[in-house]
């Protein structure tokens, strides 16, 4: 069986750092210091999910994902924005833009939780869009 892969997306080297080093043992963890880093990293290495930081150079943590929701569903990984700042607007600007909102601080077994949660979800969303496309085919 495949491992699964995550990409961290953050211009602090540091946090890339905690968490490929919290999440290695369990996913095939990849980091990228900027949005547009991301992009070419996500057609690369096609991960089935992306922990990205709100607030970046260049490119925000929302536009990332707003590129990201624009994929197709079969290479577009799940998305949760981080911050360490939390109020209703992060929240709801990430729901506008397909991914859902982490509040820093977090531990990594929360981490790890979350995206046990997403990629389920997502690989059980996969596999029945692939489901119904056989069995219209067919």
């Amino acid at each position: 069986m495949e491992r699964l892969r995550v990409l961290v997306v953050d211009d602090d080297p540091n946090m890339i750092d905690v968490l490929e080093l919290g999440l290695g043992a369990k996913y095939e963890v990849y980091g990228a210091k900027s949005g547009k880093e991301a992009l070419v990293m996500i057609k690369t290495h096609k991960p089935h999910a992306v922990l990205t930081d709100l607030y970046m150079s260049g490119m925000s943590g929302f536009e990332l994902a707003r590129e990201i929701s624009g994929m197709p569903p079969k290479l577009r990984p799940t998305v949760r924005v981080m911050s360490g700042e939390r109020g209703e607007y992060q929240v709801a600007r990430a729901q506008e833009v397909n991914a859902e909102f982490i509040a820093k601080p977090f531990t990594i077994p929360q981490i790890r939780a979350i995206l046990d949660e997403d990629i389920s979800r997502r690989l059980d969303a996969t596999t029945a869009g692939q489901n119904v496309a056989e069995k219209v085919y067919s």
